[in-house]
């Protein structure tokens, strides 16, 4: 699935309530639209982008955060959906984020965040991390070196497992290239 569809689907199963209750409207059935209305207000410094999912039976929402105004060396924050609504669950380390990508394989899970800059370097050329599940929260797994990252990307060929970062471009130039990570068994 893509992210919108994430997104669009966990909005669907969590902000809509249609139909009563011996007649549910599913989010799935192709004869229902929806509206969305305001549901709650997500703390966010310069937010670049949200990645929602699951890990068991819990639901998370990853927001990547690119600046509060006066640096880009902020936290970024993921939220865990309690009741009705998001909290705040854990808070990590960016620079300058512009993207996060979940993913899983086997019975592990990972996040991965882009961050794009770092002033405490004045570079573009600043690592992007892998994050791991330990059970109770995302533990750093790896640091990537990066170029103005962007974008990441999971995908599987062949049952081998790769991570894609698109970078956009260093201190002098845009023509860089970006970089295909494939996973393998420690």
């Amino acid at each position: 699935m893509n992210r919108i569809t994430v997104i669009l689907a966990i909005f669907s199963l969590f902000l809509c309530s249609c139909g009563d209750s011996d007649n549910p409207v599913k989010p799935d059935d192709p004869d229902v639209s929806f509206s969305f209305v305001h549901h709650q207000d997500i703390s966010t410094s310069g937010a670049a982008d949200f990645e929602a999912f699951e890990i068991g039976a819990e639901t998370y929402l990853a927001v990547a955060n690119a600046s509060n105004g006066s640096t880009v060396n902020i936290d970024s924050k993921i939220y865990r959906w309690v009741d009705t609504s998001f909290v705040e669950f854990q808070s990590i380390p960016t620079s300058q984020a512009t993207d996060w990508e979940y993913f899983s394989i086997d019975s592990d899970s990972y996040i991965a965040v882009a961050n794009y800059y770092s002033t405490a370097g004045d570079s573009y050329n600043v690592d992007s991390k892998i994050y791991l599940w330990n059970g109770t929260s995302f533990v750093e797994h790896q640091g990537v070196p990066t170029s103005g990252a962007q974008a990441w990307e999971y995908f599987t060929i062949d049952g081998d497992h790769y991570l894609g970062c698109a970078n956009l471009r260093n201190e002098t130039e845009f023509q860089i290239n970006s970089i295909i990570l494939k996973g393998i068994p420690e």
